[in-house]
C-alpha cells in the first residue's frame, strides 16, 4: 500500500560527541569522535516512513 505523507514540525541538527567513558562530576573527557547528523521528531518520522 502506498500513500502520501506531509510532515509539519521542526527539523534539527544533532551534534554527537563520542567519549570513551562517562565523565565523573567536575571532570573533563576528550571526545574520540564527533558526528553531525539531521534529526528532530518530524524528520525522523518521515525517514522511517520512507523506508
Amino acid at each position: 500500500m502506498r500513500f502520501d505523507v506531509i510532515g509539519l514540525g521542526s527539523c534539527a541538527v544533532d551534534l554527537l560527541g563520542i567519549v570513551p567513558s562517562f565523565p565523573k562530576p567536575d571532570s573533563k573527557n576528550k571526545m574520540v569522535r564527533f558526528i553531525q547528523q539531521g534529526g528532530g521528531p518530524v524528520a525522523t518520522a518521515l525517514v522511517t516512513l520512507a523506508r
